[in-house]
């Protein structure tokens, strides 16, 4: 009998792990949608209307704003403040029964607290979020979801899925795995700054940019993280060439991205074939949402979905990581 309690203990810590991870997920999703809202998608006239933030970054009052951001008064923000409120509990109580005896047993200790650190990093920045012409804010914010997301399915497997840990596999398919993780984190980062500066519509063709030629003003740099873009006169974000540059580099280390998974799926389906097949077909309806919303013209539920998959695909790399990881 006292041997099965760290076992339900370690159990039922698993299960409040996951509330905090589908809890997440759903914050995500709703952060997602609203700032793919402020920023304009689906908006008319299409595309004159997308990154018109005048409104929203110019004040007379800015404490005002901020005061605004923080008590939203449509149903979206509401429920999205709740939903935040309600993820800080969860993972309060998760810290609180993580420190049960042996309820951690086989998992990184340190991984609650972590949780924790995060989301004070993210309410730190939240008040921020109008500043809609500094994409370093939204870089952090969305960033931070991710990594929240993330730190909490590691937890999760190493509470719930010790079992899944192999060594069937060669170890160089397990470096490989590694470097598509590194590489899959790049390319969810490379998404988030194009959602950060407003560059989704700065190529309109597939094949090509000509459509962006408008937008060849200027030769600014798109990768200076302190960056601030310019508002013109009627309040839109100014396109110039550097929207170019951090759509062309998100779209082409896509193919990167792509190959990398596609080679690491195949070595691995030797020896994990399901967990293989998740991957390509994440990988697919990844590939198919980014084609779609490029021949559609960035439609917001494209977007949201392309959005939902990259996080997916990201759970599912992380996934194959530990299974043919080393055991704690």
């Amino acid at each position: 009998m006292t041997t099965r309690v760290p076992a339900e203990t370690q159990k039922s810590l698993a299960f409040y792990t996951l509330i905090v991870i589908v809890t997440t997920l759903f914050i995500n999703l709703l952060s997602a949608y609203i700032r793919h809202i402020d920023a304009g998608l689906d908006c008319q006239p299409w595309p004159q209307c997308y990154a018109q933030v005048g409104e929203q970054v110019q004040a007379e009052d800015s404490g005002k704003i901020a005061q605004q951001a923080l008590a939203p008064i449509d149903g979206v923000k509401k429920t999205h403040r709740a939903v935040a409120s309600f993820l800080v509990f969860a993972v309060l109580f998760l810290i609180h029964q993580s420190r049960k005896p042996n309820a951690l047993k086989g998992a990184n200790p340190t991984l609650p607290y972590l949780l924790l650190a995060v989301i004070i990093l993210l309410a730190i920045i939240g008040p921020a979020s109008y500043l809609k012409t500094l994409p370093i804010i939204a870089l952090l914010n969305l960033a931070g979801g991710v990594t929240l997301l993330a730190i909490a399915w590691w937890l999760y497997l190493q509470l719930a899925h010790q079992s899944l840990r192999t060594h069937d596999a060669p170890v160089w398919i397990n470096r490989l795995w590694m470097v598509a993780l590194a590489i899959t984190i790049v390319q969810i980062l490379l998404g988030a700054w194009v959602s950060a500066n407003f560059a989704a519509d700065a190529c309109r063709e597939l094949l090509a940019c000509n459509a962006a030629g408008e937008y060849l003003k200027t030769g600014s740099s798109g990768f200076g993280y302190l960056r601030e873009l310019n508002l013109d006169e009627t309040g839109r974000i100014i396109f110039d060439s550097s929207s170019v540059s951090i759509h062309l580099t998100h779209r082409l280390f896509s193919l990167l991205t792509g190959s990398i998974l596609i080679a690491s799926a195949v070595a691995l389906y030797k020896y994990h074939k399901r967990l293989a097949l998740i991957v390509i077909a994440l990988l697919s309806i990844q590939a198919f949402a980014g084609l779609i919303s490029i021949l559609l013209s960035v439609p917001l539920m494209v977007v949201m979905i392309h959005n939902l998959n990259a996080t997916l695909l990201l759970i599912a790399v992380m996934t194959v990581n530990f299974k043919l990881g080393p055991a704690q």
